[in-house]
C-alpha cells in the first residue's frame, strides 16, 4: 500500500515537472516569437516606412503623434486628456514612446519639407481669420511659392532616396493645374485668384489627399559621428532579448553537460546550436530559424505539415538531376569497365578464382531444385487441363495433316475411334512426362551428382568459348551500344516524368497504408 502510495506521489510529481517544463518552453517561444516580430519590424521599417506612416502611424511617431490625430481627438478624448497630463520631463527621457520607432532608426522630419507643410497649416488658419484677400495670406502665398521652387530645384528628397515621390508630386500638380511645367504648376497653384476661381475647399483637399501625404513621407535621417553609418538604435530594444536568451543557453549547455556523463561544454553547446542565433548581434534575420525550431519543440504550433510540404518540395526540386546523375554515372562507368577489357578478365577468372563457401551448400543448385519442386508438385497438378488441351491441339494438327490417316477416315466409324485414341495418347504423354520429371526428383546422389558436373563443364565450356578474341569484340560492341541507347532512353523518360505527380502518388500510398 505504502509502496502504491509512493509510485503516485513520484508519477504526480513527474508529470507536474513535465508540466512546468512545458510551459517554459512555450513561454520562452514566445518571447522568441516576440524578439522576432521586432526584427521584421526593424528590417522592413526602412523600405516599408511609407506603409507604416500610413497604417500604423503611432508606431512611426509615438507619443507625438496622439494629439494631432483628429481620428484620436475625435473617439477617443479622454486618451488626449491623458497625454497633455504626461509631463514633457517624461518625454524627453523616454524618446522612444515620445518620437515612435523613427527614435530608433534616427530619423527626424526633413527641415525644408516640414516647413513646408507648417505654412500650409499656417496657410488655412490665416484664410479662416482673414480670407484669401488680405495682405497676411498674400505673404504666406508668396512664401509657399518661394518654398515650392527651391523644394524642385534642391530636391530634398534625394537624401531619403524618393526622389521618384518627388516626381510623383510634380506629375499630380502638373495635371491638377493643367500645365506642362512642375514649377509653374505650383507658381499657379498658390496664388489668391487661382484658389478663389477653382474653389479654395476643393483644392486645400485634393492638397491635403494627394500632395500632403506624399511631403510627409519624406524625412532626414542621422548620421553616427563615430561609425559614420546611418544611425540605428535598435540594439536598445534588441538587448534584453540577447540578454535572456545568453543565459538561457549557457543554462542549457550546463544541464546537458551535468545530465551526459563525458560531454565535453563545446558538444552541449552544439546540442542547441540553433539557439546561438537568438543572441548573436549580426544576421539577425537568421533567427527565424531558432524561432521556428522552438515552435515546433514546444507544440506551440503543429508545423509537420509545413514540414512535408517544404521536404516534398526541396525532393522534388532535386530528385530528376540526383536520379539522372546516378543512373548516368553508373551507366557510364559500366561502359568504361567495358572499354578497359574488364569483361575478359572476369570471364578469364569465372573459373580459375577460388570461390568461398560459407556453408557447404550449393545455393544456386538447391534454389534450383526448390523451383522445379515448386513448379512440378504444386503447379503441373493444377495446369494439367491446359497442358493437355495444348497437346490434343498439337495431336489432331497432325492427324488432320497426314495423307495416310486421311486415307483412313474414310472407312466407317473410325472418327469415334480417331477421338479416343487423341484422348488416350494425350493423357499417356502427359502421365509418361511428369512420371519421368517426378521420377528425375526423386532422392537420387548419383543423378545430382551428374547435374552438378554438367553444369560446372556446361560453365567451363561456355566460358572458354567466350573468350575468343572475335566473340570478347563483338560482345564488348553490342554491350557498349545498349548501354548508350538506356542511357538516352531512359534520361528522356525521366524528364518527361512529372516529379510532383510522383509524389503525389506517394502521399496517397502512404494515406491508403494509414
Amino acid at each position: 500500500m505504502a509502496r502504491r502510495e509512493l509510485e503516485e506521489k513520484a508519477s504526480k510529481s513527474h508529470k507536474k515537472k513535465n508540466k512546468w517544463v512545458i510551459r517554459f518552453e512555450q513561454t520562452m517561444a514566445l518571447i522568441a516569437l516576440v524578439n522576432l516580430g521586432l526584427v521584421c519590424i526593424d528590417i522592413s521599417y526602412i523600405p516599408f516606412r511609407n506603409f507604416y506612416l500610413k497604417e500604423f502611424r503611432l508606431l512611426v511617431q509615438g507619443l507625438n503623434y496622439i494629439p494631432k490625430s483628429e481620428f484620436i481627438e475625435k473617439y477617443t478624448p479622454i486618451l488626449i486628456e491623458g497625454y497633455r497630463q504626461i509631463p514633457d520631463s517624461f518625454l524627453e527621457q523616454t524618446p522612444l514612446l515620445a518620437q515612435g520607432y523613427d527614435y530608433v532608426k534616427g530619423i527626424k522630419p526633413h527641415p525644408e519639407t516640414e516647413e513646408y507643410l507648417q505654412t500650409v497649416e499656417i496657410l488655412k488658419q490665416q484664410v479662416t481669420k482673414t480670407g484669401l484677400a488680405s495682405y497676411q495670406t498674400q505673404r504666406i502665398l508668396e512664401d509657399l511659392r518661394q518654398q515650392s521652387l527651391e523644394i524642385i530645384q534642391n530636391n530634398p528628397f534625394e537624401v531619403a532616396n524618393k526622389t521618384g515621390t518627388l516626381e510623383t508630386i510634380k506629375d499630380r500638380m502638373r495635371n491638377q493645374v493643367g500645365v506642362n511645367s512642375a514649377n509653374q504648376a505650383f507658381q499657379e497653384f498658390w496664388t489668391s485668384d487661382y484658389l478663389i476661381q477653382n474653389e479654395y475647399e476643393k483644392q486645400i483637399q485634393f492638397f491635403d489627399q494627394k500632395i500632403n501625404s506624399l511631403i510627409e513621407t519624406n524625412y532626414l535621417r542621422g548620421i553616427d559621428p563615430e561609425t559614420g553609418e546611418f544611425i540605428d538604435r535598435f540594439w536598445l530594444l534588441d538587448l534584453p532579448f540577447v540578454i535572456l536568451f545568453a543565459i538561457e543557453f549557457t543554462g542549457r549547455t550546463y544541464l546537458i553537460h551535468r545530465r551526459h556523463i563525458g560531454l565535453r561544454w563545446i558538444d552541449g553547446m552544439m546540442w542547441r546550436w540553433y539557439d546561438v542565433f537568438l543572441f548573436f548581434p549580426i544576421f539577425r534575420w537568421l533567427r527565424i530559424i531558432s524561432v521556428t525550431t522552438r515552435v515546433d519543440q514546444s507544440d506551440l504550433i503543429n508545423l509537420e505539415s509545413v514540414k512535408r510540404q517544404i521536404s516534398q518540395g526541396f525532393v522534388a526540386s532535386i530528385a530528376e538531376d540526383i536520379t539522372e546523375i546516378v543512373f548516368v554515372r553508373l551507366v557510364n562507368q559500366l561502359q568504361g569497365s567495358l572499354r578497359r577489357g574488364e569483361l575478359k578478365k572476369v570471364i578469364s577468372e569465372a573459373n580459375t578464382k577460388q570461390y568461398i563457401d560459407l556453408n557447404d551448400t550449393n545455393e544456386v543448385a538447391e534454389l534450383s531444385k526448390l523451383f522445379v519442386q515448386l513448379a512440378v508438385y504444386q503447379v503441373l497438378p493444377k495446369i494439367r487441363p491446359d497442358v493437355e488441351a495444348i497437346v490434343r491441339h498439337n495431336v489432331r494438327k497432325v492427324l488432320e495433316t497426314s495423307p495416310a490417316f486421311q486415307g483412313l477416315r474414310q472407312v466407317p466409324g473410325l472418327e469415334r475411334f480417331e477421338s479416343q485414341l487423341t484422348e488416350q495418347f494425350v493423357t499417356l504423354v502427359y502421365q509418361v512426362i511428369y512420371d519421368a520429371i517426378i521420377g528425375a526428383l526423386e532422392e537420387d546422389p548419383e543423378a545430382e551428382k551428374l547435374i552438378e558436373e554438367l553444369g560446372t563443364n556446361l560453365t567451363t565450356v561456355l566460358t572458354d568459348e567466350m573468350q575468343g578474341k572475335q566473340t570478347i569484340e563483338k560482345m564488348q560492341s553490342l554491350l557498349l551500344d545498349l548501354l548508350e541507347e538506356v542511357k538516352v532512353n531512359y534520361v528522356e523518360r525521366l524528364s518527361e516524368e512529372d516529379v510532383e505527380e510522383l509524389l503525389e502518388q506517394t502521399r496517397r500510398l502512404r494515406q491508403g497504408y494509414k
